[in-house]
């Protein structure tokens, strides 16, 4: 979550300078971070999916196994 927040953060400040300054190279910068943080998400979703099908659940108690 807090990764996010943070590219987040990163894409306002790209655009808001690019918008003070004129250019689109903050805009284009924001894009490529959307997308770093869309890949993010799709493998964190996917851990959660393979917990899923190893285990039927996705109980957090049961993850401490998963290191064994």
């Amino acid at each position: 979550m807090s990764i996010e927040l943070m590219l987040n953060s990163a894409n306002l400040l790209w655009v808001t300078f690019a918008k003070s300054h004129g250019n689109l190279d903050g805009h284009v910068y924001a894009f490529f971070i959307m997308a770093l943080a869309a890949a993010e998400a799709c493998v964190g979703l996917s851990i959660i999916v393979l917990f899923y099908r190893k285990r039927n659940s996705v109980n957090l108690d049961h993850a401490k196994e998963m290191g064994k």
